[in-house]
Order: C-alpha cells, then structure tokens, then sequence
C-alpha cells in the first residue's frame, strides 16, 4: 500500500502554564482521506513552545508508547524556541486522543500540529536517520536540513517552529512547499500578514483564519501582532499542497 495522507489539526494557544490539552484523533481531521484515524495509522505530532531562557516539555508522553524524536532547542537568545516530533503507530483499538504537553509558563506561547498517515511500514518508519537544523538571530527563518530518502515511494515531512522577541517584526512560516497557507489567528489579539517581505498588511481578527492562495512555499509568508506589543504569541497555519 503507498503512503497517503488521512488529515491533520493544526492549533495554538497562550497564557496557560500547566494545563494539557487532548486533539480529538476519532473526528476532526481535515485536509486528508479520513476524519478519524484506524488501526495502522501513523500519528506524528511536533509541538512548538516559545519562551525565554526555559527549556519547555514538548515531548508527547500520553497515550503511552509515543517515540520522541530529539527535542531541538535554542537558547542562545531571550526569546527561545523548544521544538519536537513524537510518533505513535495506532493498534488495533485506536487512541482517541493524543494529549499535548502543558507550556510551563503563563509567558509561553505553544503551537501544535497533528498529521496522519496511512500505509507506513510499521517496522522501519523512518526510511533514514532524521536530520535537524537550528539557529537563530534577526529575521533567522526555519530551514530544514538535507535529507535524502533510500526508499521508493517514501515521504519527507519536514516540521519546524520559532519564536520573537518584539512583536512589532514580522517572523516567516517555516519553509514548507506549499500552493495556499490557511493561517488560524488562535490568540487574543489581532494579527497581520504580508507576502514576500514587502506586501501590503492585511489584518487577521482574534478566532478568525485566513486562506492565502498563490503561493509556492510557506515562508513567503510573514506575521506579526497589529499593536506590535513585545508580549509573544504562537501562531499555527496548514501549508496545503495540491
């Protein structure tokens, strides 16, 4: 059976320090084959956590049996970022949930992603050793490390995740081939996004999402507070490709 895509959830939230969340996996997904998961799925989950000088849980732990892959942390700066993939094969009586980790401060802002699959070797998941790629700095974007699959037929996915220090400067999606971007403003303030660095601004309102087509890549994306306040926020988006 080839690889295909059963659906995703992509979510993010602030001022929370030690409550977990639980995604739905029996309902819910979108942008796949299946709103629900079935045995044999593999279920990969990356959650994101922007801080400053902590180094946040973002390991999936419950259900039980998840794999974590290794946590990516930068810490050279005072705005942070905590980054990690978990994946959990489904048995024959499917998780319902998957619980997020909690953020550990009231100061964090977390964004999460939920993806999958359908058809994955279940013996050798992962076709090679996973490669990771971190750094940071002014206007520094995420940018996936080489990696070169040995298996016909194989998938790459690529996850990433970043945090800023002022709001008033907009920070790039991470660099995902994409045909249209649904952005999904989960925080309590007005937020703004531009194409190619040098767009107009065009507002997103707190609980609202906006669909940008006609794009090739998600990084050609940028976002930032509309009060430009210093006060950090997560927020998540979907790169969908045709």
């Amino acid at each position: 059976m080839p690889i295909s895509y059963v659906g995703g959830v992509v979510a993010g939230r602030n001022g929370n320090s030690n409550a977990t969340v639980d995604v739905s996996l029996s309902s819910g997904l979108t942008g796949g084959s299946n709103a629900g998961v079935s045995a044999g799925d593999l279920v990969v989950v990356t959650v994101s956590t922007g801080s400053a000088a902590r180094a946040s849980v973002v390991a999936v732990t419950a259900p039980a049996t998840y794999t974590n892959l290794t946590a990516q942390r930068t810490t050279a700066t005072t705005y942070d970022t905590n980054v990690q993939t978990s994946y959990k094969f489904m048995g024959s009586t499917p998780d319902t949930v998957v619980t997020i980790p909690a953020q550990g401060n009231i100061a964090d802002g977390q964004a999460y992603v939920v993806q999958v699959f359908r058809g994955v070797h279940t013996s050798t998941p992962l076709d090679v050793t996973p490669t990771y790629a971190t750094g940071s700095g002014t206007n520094s974007r995420p940018d996936p490390a080489a990696i070169t699959p040995v298996t016909s037929g194989a998938w790459i996915v690529v996850t990433g995740g970043g945090a800023a220090a002022t709001g008033a400067n907009y920070t790039a999606f991470s660099s995902q081939t994409c045909q249209s971007l649904d952005i999904v403003n989960t925080s309590s303030v007005a937020i703004e996004y531009r194409r190619g660095a040098t767009g107009n601004a065009m507002t997103i309102l707190s609980g609202s999402s906006r669909l940008v087509v006609g794009i090739t890549n998600a990084n050609e994306i940028d976002v930032r507070r509309v009060d430009q306040s210093n006060t950090q926020i997560t927020i998540p988006a979907e790169a969908i490709v045709i």
